[in-house]
């Protein structure tokens, strides 16, 4: 009868060794990306429904004269409904402001922007803004936020608001 020399035996366990090794791995690895996209997954539906309620609240400005405030970081005007609505970027926080009572609509953000543009579809750096009629006839939003080791996320919204088109 053979046996097994000891050469024979640690050339086997550390062959068993590398394999197990190799599966681990390749399981942390799976995993990983499950957590990642699980992730990127519930940043992209939190992202979109904050932008979609923006967009939606920005198409019901009141009429021409409505718009209160228009800056790169913060918008402000007076809606369908008669309430003060502002949507503004703080401490990485995008707020939403109804007639004074503020509520966070998405955290972990790094940039809010509005761009405005005219009715030829050129940007406007100053908004014309209450109590003149404003120029603004489209707005561009672009939200960018990051979470779990700078893993990043741009959105881009593009809202015509009903009211500030000329007749």
């Amino acid at each position: 009868m053979k046996a097994f020399t000891i050469i024979e035996l640690v050339i086997t366990l550390v062959i068993i060794g590398i394999l197990v090794w190799v599966a681990i791995a390749a399981m942390f690895c799976g995993t990983d990306g499950y957590i990642f996209f699980a992730q990127r997954k519930e940043m992209l539906a939190d992202a979109r429904m904050s932008l979609d309620r923006m967009s939606r609240e920005i198409r019901m400005v009141k009429n021409i004269t409505s718009v209160e405030a228009a800056t790169q970081t913060t918008l402000s005007f007076i809606d369908t409904s008669d309430r003060n609505i502002t949507f503004s970027i703080s401490s990485g926080i995008i707020n939403r402001t109804e007639d004074g009572v503020t509520n966070s609509l998405l955290g972990d953000v790094d940039s809010l922007t509005f761009t405005y543009y005219n009715a030829g579809d050129s940007v406007i750096a100053l908004p014309v803004v209450s109590p003149a009629e404003t120029d603004i006839r489209r707005i561009k939003i672009s939200v960018t936020i990051s979470k779990n080791q700078g893993r990043t996320l741009n959105l881009q919204s593009d809202v015509s608001p009903r009211n500030l088109k000329v007749l």
